[in-house]
């Protein structure tokens, strides 16, 4: 369910006293709040970008940074593109993170299998890879 600008406007009230700043007026916050109401598309995206905002942002950068890092995780519910790259989450950026967190869950496994393997007294076979997808 999208998110009321009620609800909205309560998000940007946190991020005002969360963000260096951030801008204070009303008129502002309006328009901010306006801005968001246009990208987000769900009450659980609108909580998910608040918190990352106010983790990322210790400084107000401007709106086209919100919706930047809006579409790090979800597309925007207007189907406009962000209009700057955000450091440290373009495609690359992304991916990279994404390969790394495979690989480092492959090796997780490893050592798990090595472990129980040794304790319970089996020689190491071959390691277990999961079943293969298929595609249809």
């Amino acid at each position: 369910m999208k998110p009321t600008l009620p609800k909205i406007m309560e998000g940007v009230d946190l991020l005002a006293e969360m963000i260096e700043f951030f801008p204070q007026s009303l008129v502002a916050r309006s328009v901010i709040a306006a801005e968001i109401q246009s990208f987000v598309g769900t009450v659980e995206q609108l909580d998910w970008f608040i918190a990352s905002a106010y983790r990322h942002f210790p400084k107000w950068k401007g709106l086209p940074y919100f919706r930047a890092l809006y579409n790090t995780q979800y597309p925007s519910d207007d189907g406009i593109a962000p209009t700057v790259e955000l450091p440290g989450y373009t495609s690359d950026d992304l991916e990279g993170r994404a390969k790394l967190r495979e690989m480092e869950e492959n090796e997780r496994r490893m050592e798990t299998y090595k472990r129980e393997a040794l304790e319970s007294g089996q020689k190491l076979k071959a390691f277990p890879l999961p079943d293969a997808k298929r595609l249809h």
